[in-house]
């Protein structure tokens, strides 16, 4: 498949969050020349989990309780990891690693 050229709209579904994520890692994997129309799907999920995982990350920031701490730490564990499987459909999993440790994709 050819990859696209310009990024399409975020669908009109994304949260605010989310569609930043699609206008910042869209245009990184348009810019690599990777992103192909089969791939619109993949970026709307990445986009979602990586919102949702900051929203977790806020919300374990606030929370006092261990048992809320505990319950969201698992949460964002398991959002983070469903973060990186998304990442891995657009790039090598060493250099999908990197981008997220620094930022590049979802920091």
């Amino acid at each position: 498949m050819k990859p696209l050229e310009s990024l399409p709209r975020p669908p009109k579904e994304l949260s605010p969050r989310a569609r930043r994520y699609w206008r910042r890692v869209g245009r990184e994997l348009i810019r690599r020349k990777i992103l192909t129309e089969a791939d619109l799907l993949a970026l709307r999920l990445f986009c979602e989990t990586a919102a949702q995982c900051e929203e977790v990350r806020e919300l374990l920031a606030q929370a006092t309780d261990p048992g809320e701490q505990s319950v969201l730490r698992q949460a964002l564990w398991d959002c983070e990891r469903d973060l990186l499987r998304w990442a891995y459909k657009f790039v090598p999993i060493s250099e999908a690693r990197q981008l997220l440790a620094t930022g590049g994709i979802a920091g």
